[in-house]
């Protein structure tokens, strides 16, 4: 995954990360290594974190059916990651679309005799 990771660099700069686990606590462990790769990738992961119990939240270990007590995490983390990439995202006047980019009206200067 680290791999995976590292050659999409770039396309990770300047983004929000929230991160999903699933496992006991050495998946606990994994989210907090990813979460040192993050900041290095120049990403804000936030603080809410989900973690899927794999006897729980797999059927005979195969199938994912997490349950409804996952519902609170999962929605305040993706809220989170709705807000910094909000903050994180570039002002509109760097869009390419003219129709998004709000007009201003210049005072027009006076004619210097």
């Amino acid at each position: 995954m680290k791999n995976a990771i590292d050659c999409l660099s770039a396309e990770w700069n300047n983004n929000a990360v929230g991160l999903v686990s699933y496992g006991a606590s050495v998946a606990a462990r994994a989210v907090e290594r990813l979460r040192l790769v993050s900041g290095k990738l120049q990403t804000a992961d936030v603080r809410q974190q989900v973690v899927l119990s794999l006897i729980i939240g797999f059927e005979n270990f195969s199938v994912f059916k997490p349950g409804d007590y996952n519902l609170p995490a999962l929605n305040t983390m993706l809220d989170q990651v709705v807000d910094w990439s909000t903050a994180l995202a570039p002002p509109m006047r760097h869009c390419q679309r003219r129709s998004l980019v709000p007009r201003r009206s210049l005072p027009i200067p006076a004619s210097v005799p």
